[in-house]
């Protein structure tokens, strides 16, 4: 049985959600008088120059992460009621070819190129 969807349904919800959030260290909380605001910490945001994009089979929805591709590769959907799954990017998996291969041409010296043909090949085997 499914809990009715009321006003204090939603605030309590929001109250434990932002107060889970703080515990965690993602949010700040400062109160001022009878206010109450929070902020993203900023200890919680991580930036990162490449980054990985996801989008649904079934949605327009995108996630973006800097895990590896096993991590979001075929989850499931975030949004209400999509039944679809987070798929690798064409984008995503040419940068993580690049990447690879860069990385392992910068340790050992030697200067590596990659075939259009292989890395089409290989991102279309993603598809």
């Amino acid at each position: 049985m499914q809990a009715a969807v009321t006003l204090e349904f939603i605030n309590e919800f929001y109250e434990q959600w932002t107060a889970a959030l703080t515990t965690v260290g993602i949010l700040n909380r400062e109160t001022a008088g009878d206010h109450t605001n929070y902020a993203i910490n900023a200890d919680a945001i991580w930036v990162a120059k490449y980054v990985n994009e996801f989008a649904c089979t079934q949605c327009e929805d995108v996630l973006y992460s800097h895990d590896d591709l096993e991590m979001a590769d075929d989850a499931c959907c975030l949004s209400h009621r999509c039944t679809g799954h987070y798929k690798a990017t064409p984008q995503t998996v040419k940068t993580i070819i690049t990447r690879s291969i860069t990385a392992i041409a910068s340790h050992a010296f030697i200067q590596v190129s990659i075939p259009a043909y292989w890395s089409d090949r290989y991102v279309n085997a993603w598809r």
